[in-house]
């Protein structure tokens, strides 16, 4: 029968050759046996031989069939394994390349508005330092004075760096499908 596990499928061929062998010494044995009864007990050995053959190739035929039934099975989980694996390796890089977008996107952002901040800053420190110097009179107060008005500035830009990255970090899309390339609080 097909719905038969392999084991068993085997230990029933195993039984039908055992039997073919019970067979073969009964023949054996009636070698020895008068001429008629010979004849009669040979026909019918002849005939449960020929009987016991195709039970035996049915009983392998259908084993084969279901070895191959099995394999196509197995080969279509593997083909199944294998796609899904395709398919989550590529929803990853999509993942990645999302990612890796948006934090480029951020960066430039970022890059963007520490350049307008950069170029305000030098155009206030100049605006500054040109006012100062109007109401200098002395050569040697204008080092003194630009001295004081780079530490001033220094000072006031590694404060805002150290505050930025104290307080914000780059949001991530994934967590926020509707996120813009910004910095947030986090």
């Amino acid at each position: 029968p097909a719905g038969l596990p392999l084991v068993e499928q085997c230990t029933r061929v195993s039984e039908k050759l055992a039997r073919l062998d019970e067979v073969v010494n009964f023949f054996s044995d009636m070698v020895d046996r008068n001429g008629h009864q010979r004849d009669t007990l040979l026909r019918d050995l002849v005939a449960a031989l020929r009987e016991a053959r195709m039970l035996v190739q049915d009983q392998l035929g259908r084993l084969e069939l279901l070895l191959s039934d099995q394999h196509a099975r197995y080969q279509e989980d593997l083909e199944d394994i294998r796609n899904r694996a395709i398919l989550e390796q590529n929803e990853l890089q999509a993942r990645q390349q999302r990612r890796l977008d948006h934090v480029f996107a951020a960066a430039k952002l970022s890059v963007e508005e520490a350049r307008r901040r950069a170029a305000s800053d030098m155009d206030a420190f100049v605006e500054r330092v040109d006012t100062d110097l109007q109401h200098l009179d002395d050569r040697s107060d204008v080092l003194a004075t630009l001295r004081d008005r780079m530490k001033s500035c220094t000072s006031e830009a590694q404060n805002e760096i150290r505050t930025t990255l104290a307080h914000y970090t780059l949001r991530d899309p994934e967590s926020d499908p509707g996120a813009q390339p910004q910095w947030s609080s986090s």
